[in-house]
């Protein structure tokens, strides 16, 4: 019986010996074997380009790569390029899903296979890949069978052939004259423009700083607040790349409830009262505020309805309370009550004075006031004073208001009593 086991247990440790050394990791791509092939199942979280091999050597043995699974490069911040051999013959749902700042797709010449599980199309390999603006093939020609551009789902539509099982779509070969799809309503509110490219990268850890983003578009029963999820997007990548704040210290909240929102808070305190009084806060808020523009609407909100809102008053009471080194605020919405004083360690930038509109900046994708602070902080590497921010930001929202809009939008800054006029000095790196 000892010696049963024993065998059992040799025999065991040689099978795991054996699957740990069918994977192998090159350029931060792991690669594992399956049957006489292999396929692309993981790779570093901060894999900047993607360049696929073709053909991997795995224990002496070359394997044709002819995969790529699940998720295997999903939510990569920091991927700008992908590069897709033509070994490849299928790829799985959601394989690069998420990576909002991939730029460059190389795909393969020939026709592959999309594996959807039963969902459609606009979310499958590259589903929320908005900011993509270049596909191609591998022989550098336009792929025949990418036949335009689809919505922010995904960076391009594809020709299906018709009576294909629901979770196997195979791409078709199409001799149809490639152009451009118009963009729809829908497509033109993910537009790249340059502040969503080359962020500076901090080459300092921000560990004492944390970050609170709302980014509210979708709402249940008001239209939708343009471009918001776009500015939510690209703020969080700043937050992280160009001010070295890590990613568990940023919390990105898209389409928050009144409940998120309190949530969210709530994580603030507590993270205040652990540093006790060392950590310093960022909040950014991008969506509708109510009718009477005293408080944040969360999506489950009325506009005509005060109470469904989160008032200012609220959130500067709670931010007050906070024991905080610094606390700023960058308000991207309509508020009146802007004389409503900020507490504590509180500096508040708002998008407009109380008788103007925070307005969009259709040509970038962003709206005005997120985009100028982006603008600034991308020109600087973040490293700016809030003093020099909000010179930069009055000059030139104004400027391109009145020249897009016709009107004057004016960003204001509140600051709490403790404060006074050292927040000029500050920095947000």
């Amino acid at each position: 019986m000892k010696n049963r086991l024993f065998t059992f247990a040799v025999m065991a440790m040689l099978c795991f010996s054996v699957a740990m050394a069918q994977k192998v990791t090159i350029d931060g791509i792991t690669y594992k074997v399956k049957g006489d092939h292999a396929e692309v199942t993981g790779s570093d979280k901060k894999i900047t380009e993607a360049i696929i091999k073709d053909v991997v050597t795995i224990e002496g043995k070359e394997y044709s790569v002819t995969e790529i699974k699940n998720h295997s490069f999903a939510d990569r911040m920091l991927l700008t390029l992908v590069s897709i051999p033509n070994s490849i013959q299928s790829i799985d749902a959601f394989s690069f899903g998420r990576c909002i700042n991939l730029i460059t797709i190389i795909v393969p010449d020939n026709p592959i296979k999309m594996n959807v599980g039963g969902r459609s199309p606009s979310q499958t390999s590259f589903f929320q890949c908005r900011n993509v603006s270049s596909v191609k093939c591998q022989n550098g020609s336009f792929p025949t069978y990418v036949l335009s551009a689809l919505s922010g789902w995904c960076p391009f539509y594809l020709a299906f052939k018709s009576g294909a099982a629901s979770d196997v779509l195979d791409i078709s070969t199409s001799k149809q004259t490639q152009q451009q799809a118009p963009l729809s309503t829908e497509e033109t509110k993910r537009v790249t423009s340059d502040i969503d490219q080359n962020i500076p990268e901090s080459a300092i850890d921000n560990e004492n700083t944390f970050a609170l983003i709302i980014a509210n578009e979708n709402y249940q029963e008001e239209t939708k607040a343009v471009y918001a999820l776009n500015d939510g997007e690209t703020f969080n990548l700043y937050c992280k790349k160009a001010l070295g704040i890590p990613e568990e210290n940023v919390h990105f909240r898209k389409d928050a409830t009144l409940n998120n929102i309190k949530t969210e808070l709530d994580w603030m305190r507590k993270i205040a009262d652990a540093y006790k009084g060392t950590a310093r806060f960022m909040v950014y808020y991008h969506g509708h505020s109510t009718q009477d523009q005293t408080a944040l609407l969360p999506i489950d909100g009325k506009k005509a309805m005060s109470d469904t809102g989160y008032s200012l008053q609220e959130l500067f009471q709670v931010l007050g309370n906070m024991s905080a080194a610094s606390i700023s605020v960058f308000l991207d919405t309509n508020i009146r009550n802007t004389s409503l004083l900020p507490q504590g360690k509180t500096i508040v930038f708002t998008a407009a004075t109380e008788t103007e509109e925070a307005y969009p900046f259709k040509e970038k994708g962003h709206n005005l006031f997120t985009y100028y602070l982006l603008k600034k902080l991308q020109a600087t590497n973040g490293d700016v004073s809030l003093g020099e921010l909000e010179t930069y930001l009055k000059e030139q929202v104004v400027r391109k208001s009145i020249v897009t809009q016709g009107k004057s939008q004016t960003p204001s800054v509140n600051v709490s009593a403790a404060v006074g006029e050292t927040w000029k000095n500050l920095k947000l790196k």
